[in-house]
């Protein structure tokens, strides 16, 4: 099934971004575009949630929690 794109962009991105995009559609075989679609959605979210006070958690296997902070 295809999805007709809403918006096309043209974006630079710096080479550790460009990198990271290959990186991760590499290992995941997701598109760059789904990729790119995806962070934007994701990070959106965290901006929502953690302007209303909420925060974003990353818990390792010993039970050990860390806050993680986009910036």
């Amino acid at each position: 099934m295809s999805v007709e794109p809403v918006a096309q962009i043209t974006v630079a991105l710096c080479a550790e971004a460009r990198d990271e995009l290959e990186r991760v559609h590499q290992l995941t075989g997701i598109s760059k575009t789904d990729l790119v679609n995806r962070a934007i959605q994701f990070y959106g979210f965290v901006h929502l949630e953690t302007g209303c006070g909420n925060e974003l958690l990353l818990r390792q296997p010993d039970q050990t929690t860390h806050v993680v902070r986009l910036l």
